[in-house]
């Protein structure tokens, strides 16, 4: 089994990456990837970079090159589901692409024409043990719910577009590289699963809220990775 973590900047990966051992630090595409040990478990780690195309590109490179087994994404989002506040805890039962947009040919938002589908699932597996690992020490993550997340190459920061999504496609939070990384996992057959942590609401007071917010979301989605490789 080797894990590859993805995070999309160093607040989110660097806590992952601090806990290897034995690691071996390698520069492709402009891509930092740590290979290393994390207790029982051979995980690469790679800082891919903001969106969906940098996201697409690390991953494909854990793919090919580090012969991955599983990939788990963590990071940060924003919160357009009633109930939910910064700090909680969303794992990726689905994830849509809500900017790709075919609508006009009559397809429904977020389908992807002749990949013949819209949603790509979260692992089963990984779903299960990540949510048996925050329960170990639970006041760690504050809510954890599994959902939808839906991604995009927009930072969300407008409260009535964020109800628009969540009430359009039923997704939990945003983010802008959950989707990349799971298309190419489904591509590769390769199971795969997103952690988000929410840094704000996606609402007029988000630039503010993820500036404030970012490392204790990163952290908490990062030590919910580090428990689940635990599991693993």
């Amino acid at each position: 089994m080797v894990i590859g973590v993805v995070g999309a900047m160093q607040e989110e990966i660097s806590p992952v990456m601090n806990n290897l051992e034995d690691t071996k630090t390698k520069v492709i595409s402009g891509l930092k990837f740590v290979k290393g040990r994390y207790k029982h478990l051979s995980v690469v780690a790679v800082c891919s970079g903001i969106g969906k195309i940098n996201a697409a590109v690390g991953t494909q490179i854990l793919i090919d090159r580090y012969a991955i087994t599983h990939a788990i994404f963590t990071g940060v989002a924003g919160g357009i589901a009633p109930g939910l506040d910064i700090g909680d805890v969303v794992l990726g039962a689905d994830i849509v692409q809500y900017d790709m947009d075919v609508t006009a040919l009559g397809y429904e938002l977020g389908f992807i024409p002749r990949l013949g589908m819209r949603a790509f699932q979260g692992d089963a597996y990984l779903l299960n043990q990540a949510l048996q690992a925050a329960k170990v020490n639970p006041a760690c993550f504050g809510q954890i719910v599994k959902g939808r997340i839906l991604t995009g190459d927009s930072f969300i920061a407008d409260h009535q577009r964020g109800k628009e999504l969540h009430e359009k496609l039923g997704g939990l939070c945003v983010d802008m590289e959950g989707a990349a990384v799971a298309q190419a996992c489904h591509l590769a057959e390769i199971p795969s699963l997103v952690i988000r942590s929410l840094s704000d609401k996606a609402d007029s007071d988000a630039n503010l809220d993820y500036k404030a917010c970012i490392r204790l979301a990163a952290d908490r989605a990062a030590q919910l990775t580090c428990a689940l490789l635990s599991s693993l």
